[in-house]
């Protein structure tokens, strides 16, 4: 995050004087603010609205949240990023029902872990993967 950036939000959440507005429409940018907003629970129902109206001014939009908003230092919250699917349990469920990899990631979500499990069991062809863990004790006193 930019230091502009992280400045205009301080502007919107913690100070009682609205700034010139001129100083910081280039660093306003309206999707990050709702994101970012949108993470904290006393502000979440008003990024939904100014979502919910994307052509908005930034200038109404920046308005409304220096007014709406209590004003408070927020601690930062950071972004969710997507969960990387397990490549192992894509692969396998994939060649075990000749599905592609967007319907495999479908039928992950609907598998139990021991159902996947077994399916990477049912299509495990062996090879280097599994030798490696005996190659590498191998020698070895304990």
């Amino acid at each position: 995050m930019s230091d502009n950036l992280s400045a205009v939000l301080n502007g919107l959440t913690s100070s009682k004087t609205q700034p010139c507005f001129e100083n910081i429409e280039k660093d306003y940018v309206p999707f990050v603010v709702n994101k970012i907003l949108s993470y904290h629970y006393d502000s979440i129902l008003d990024a939904n609205l100014m979502n919910m109206y994307p052509g908005l001014d930034k200038e109404c939009q920046h308005d409304y949240y220096f007014h709406r908003l209590r004003k408070y230092r927020r601690p930062f919250r950071q972004w969710q990023k997507p969960q990387k699917q397990d490549d192992e349990a894509l692969t396998a469920i994939s060649e075990y029902y000749k599905y592609s990899k967007a319907r495999a990631k479908e039928v992950l979500a609907l598998l139990s872990y021991e159902q996947i499990d077994e399916i990477i069991k049912k299509t495990d062809k062996g090879g280097l993967k599994n030798d490696r863990l005996e190659h590498s004790n191998r020698g070895k006193t304990t």
